[in-house]
């Protein structure tokens, strides 16, 4: 059964220079199915554009899919790397993901990820990349 619950996204992207950090609170749903957690919410941009965000956690491993004015499915899992694209308006690009810790951390009341990966973007230098979310039905 689908519950209601909140959905808190804290990120900062960092290079030599620059820490970039970012926060999303929004209202989401909450299902788990056959050991598999999923967690949807929506994002409005300042343009008032809607992004669809889900993730699907497993034990070991997340899915970020991201549908809307960017588009992107990215993959996590420890000690691997993956690709992706990332689609936006103003062009695609390719990523390439290195998840360097992935924690897992869930209650009766909340669900926590603590996600630390290496971003290179189009072979650029790579970017240190921090995500750590929290779903819970009441946040403290």
């Amino acid at each position: 059964m689908k519950r209601n619950v909140i959905v808190t996204v804290r990120g900062k992207q960092s290079d030599m220079e620059n820490a970039e950090p970012i926060e999303v609170i929004s209202v989401g749903k909450y299902l788990e199915k056959d050991g598999v957690r999923y967690v949807s919410y929506e994002e409005v941009d300042e343009d008032g554009n809607i992004t669809k965000n889900r993730f699907k956690i497993r034990y070991n491993s997340m899915d970020m899919i991201k549908d809307g004015v960017v588009k992107t499915l990215m993959s996590f899992e420890e000690g691997k790397q993956e690709f992706a694209l990332y689609e936006t308006p103003f062009g695609r690009m390719e990523m390439k993901i290195e998840t360097k810790e992935l924690k897992i951390y869930e209650s009766p009341q909340s669900l926590s990820v603590k996600l630390l990966y290496g971003l290179t973007v189009n072979s650029t230098l790579p970017i240190d990349c921090e995500l750590d979310i929290e779903v819970c039905e009441q946040c403290n």
